[in-house]
């Protein structure tokens, strides 16, 4: 895969991270300010790197894409625990296994639109090159 290909999409699983998060953080009903927004961002931009593991071919040929699918959800909800605890973000237990849920799901739809964005592709290039060599 190309890097730019790789760099839109996680450009992308940034930007759907970051705006669920705000969102979540706005329905539960914090005060968001500079630093909570940044905070946020960071753990947007954790996330979204640690996407990287679907692109190492190597570890999803091992592991298969279940097992790699699993690790990056277990990261997720690492990655929320620390954040709690570094930004003091004061989340109770309960909120944090809503929002693990929540955040499972978001994968799974975040996923999915991927997954629609490289068919259409795909089949957008099946197109092209049927039209190339029907005119050859």
């Amino acid at each position: 895969m190309k890097i730019t290909m790789i760099i839109r999409e996680l450009l992308i699983m940034f930007s759907f991270i970051f705006t669920l998060s705000t969102l979540f953080a706005l329905l539960t009903g914090a005060h968001l300010t500079n630093s909570s927004i940044a905070s946020i961002g960071i753990f947007s931009f954790i996330l979204s790197i640690g996407c990287w593991i679907f692109y190492i071919d190597r570890i999803v040929d091992f592991l298969g894409v279940g097992i790699v699918q699993f690790i990056y959800i277990l990261f997720v909800f690492l990655t929320f625990v620390c954040s709690n605890y570094i930004f003091a973000w004061r989340v109770p237990i309960l909120i944090m296994g809503v929002a693990f849920v929540v955040m499972i799901i978001s994968f799974f739809i975040g996923k999915w639109i991927l997954f629609s964005i490289s068919m259409k592709l795909t089949q957008q290039m099946n197109k092209r090159l049927k039209k190339k060599f029907h005119s050859k």
